[in-house]
């Protein structure tokens, strides 16, 4: 039988707790990545013992609990972002996590279907011609 669960201001507190647990874990010897702990709105649920569905269900209802909820997702985005980047996590999944968890999208351009532009024609700048050679016919 399921137990009903029922909402504490102490969750909010337990939040900062998760994002200190939830780091990446590396060979202190060798500075090399060992695990990756991305931290997640499902993964909080369960190190507080709840259902997701409930979690998301306190966010509707509780400001101050939906506000915390935010730093996870902050928290995410941030190191998809930088680890993507750097390459500590693999490109392809932080990419994927970040459309599917941030609604960050690859965009093309339209405009031009992301092919290339012809190159302009530029005109020829206007060339002084040289009168050196010449009598001059009035003051310098």
């Amino acid at each position: 039988m399921a137990r009903p669960y029922t909402y504490s201001a102490e969750y909010i507190k337990q939040v900062e707790g998760y994002l200190a647990m939830s780091q990446d874990v590396y060979d202190t010897v060798t500075n090399k990545l060992l695990r990756v702990r991305i931290p997640s709105i499902e993964a909080f649920a369960r190190f507080i013992g709840v259902h997701k569905d409930t979690v998301y269900e306190w966010e509707k209802q509780q400001p101050e609990f939906s506000d915390a909820l935010e730093l996870i997702r902050l928290e995410q985005r941030e190191r998809l972002m930088n680890h993507g980047l750097f390459g500590t996590y693999n490109a392809t999944i932080a990419k994927l996590m970040l459309s599917a968890n941030h609604n960050m999208k690859e965009r093309v351009d339209t405009t031009t279907n992301d092919k290339e532009l012809p190159t302009p024609i530029l005109a020829m700048p206007h060339v002084q011609p040289d009168n050196s050679n010449q009598e001059s016919s009035g003051p310098k």
